[in-house]
């Protein structure tokens, strides 16, 4: 990933990507004179003005221009990343990055928030932040020890870049997120998560990981592990699926993606998650208040029958 100040050259494609994510998106969450009113609000003059000012900022995945984010002072705005390229923690990245630049002269931060994106402002690891906090205080001794270590290696990062560990392909960025840390018999202990993508491999991680602590008083240790699973989009198996889906529907725009979380059919031999979120449902999958409405489920139903039919051919 490349994240850099935006230029007018790239005025086109960043126009563009705001625009392909309010019209894929935000009608799922309003009518279409709100989702006018927001194309109208980012519209190319502003959108032109804020580049030119130095206020816009862009995440490029390869050469692709996949995520974009503005500041003007303390105030954060128009962060948006492309449909086919959310939930791989590119928003996360834009936001962070955005956020670091205002600490620096700011104690205080405003953030723009629509419908679509107002899940972005909730995944902060308090562990880290509390870490953060920590390192402002005269401390001295042990206290001051952990905390600097845990800064210096960790900080507010997700991506692993304190430990050259930041990497991303098309099934998305490595992860490492700290999940617990307690004391007990006198030593401290981190656990962490570490999400990995298929470029990436446990040996490569873990060689990183001793490098970066080394020296430190601190230990290394795995738990366990799972291997990724990886089914390329021109498979049969996953072109069968899209062919299916394609066919009850209608949407040829759609394309399969990756996950970073578990799934079940890495259990399975030639097995891959399928189903069930149409374009205009809301992502409510292991959420509160999750459900489905009968109408859209009346069609994954006849995409599940479809798709029984093809595979059995």
């Amino acid at each position: 990933m490349e994240y850099r100040k935006a230029e007018q050259a790239d005025f086109p494609a960043v126009l563009a990507l705001i625009q392909e994510t309010i019209c894929g998106v935000y009608p799922r969450y309003y009518p279409q004179g709100c989702v006018d009113y927001f194309l109208d609000w980012h519209s190319p003059e502003r959108v032109s003005v804020a580049i030119e000012a130095g206020q816009v900022n862009v995440l490029l995945d390869g050469e692709k221009l996949v995520g974009t984010g503005s500041r003007e002072d303390n105030h954060i705005t128009r962060v948006f990343v492309l449909p086919e390229y959310q939930g791989r923690g590119y928003g996360r990245y834009i936001l962070d990055r955005l956020e670091e630049a205002v600490a620096k002269n700011y104690d205080t931060v405003q953030l723009d928030a629509s419908l679509p994106a107002a899940r972005l402002y909730d995944g902060k690891n308090a562990v880290s932040y509390l870490m953060k906090l920590l390192s402002r205080l005269p401390l001295e001794g042990e206290l001051k020890e952990v905390v600097d270590f845990y800064n210096a290696r960790f900080g507010t990062c997700i991506y692993g870049e304190l430990m050259d560990l930041k990497v991303s392909d098309e099934t998305g960025p490595l992860t490492l997120n700290v999940g617990r840390i307690f004391v007990k018999d006198g030593k401290l202990h981190l656990y962490c998560d570490c999400r990995m993508p298929i470029c990436k491999e446990i040996p490569e991680v873990e060689e990183k990981v001793k490098a970066a602590i080394a020296g430190s008083g601190y230990t290394y240790a795995v738990q366990s592990t799972e291997g990724s699973l990886y089914v390329p989009k021109d498979s049969p198996l996953v072109t069968t699926l899209m062919g299916a889906y394609q066919k009850v529907t209608g949407d040829t725009q759609r394309q399969p993606i990756a996950s970073g979380g578990a799934t079940y059919s890495r259990t399975i031999p030639n097995c891959v998650s399928f189903g069930c979120l149409l374009p205009e449902q809301e992502d409510l999958m292991h959420k509160a208040d999750e459900y489905v409405e009968l109408r859209h489920l009346r069609i994954w139903l006849e995409v599940m029958v479809e798709a029984i039919y093809r595979l059995a051919k």
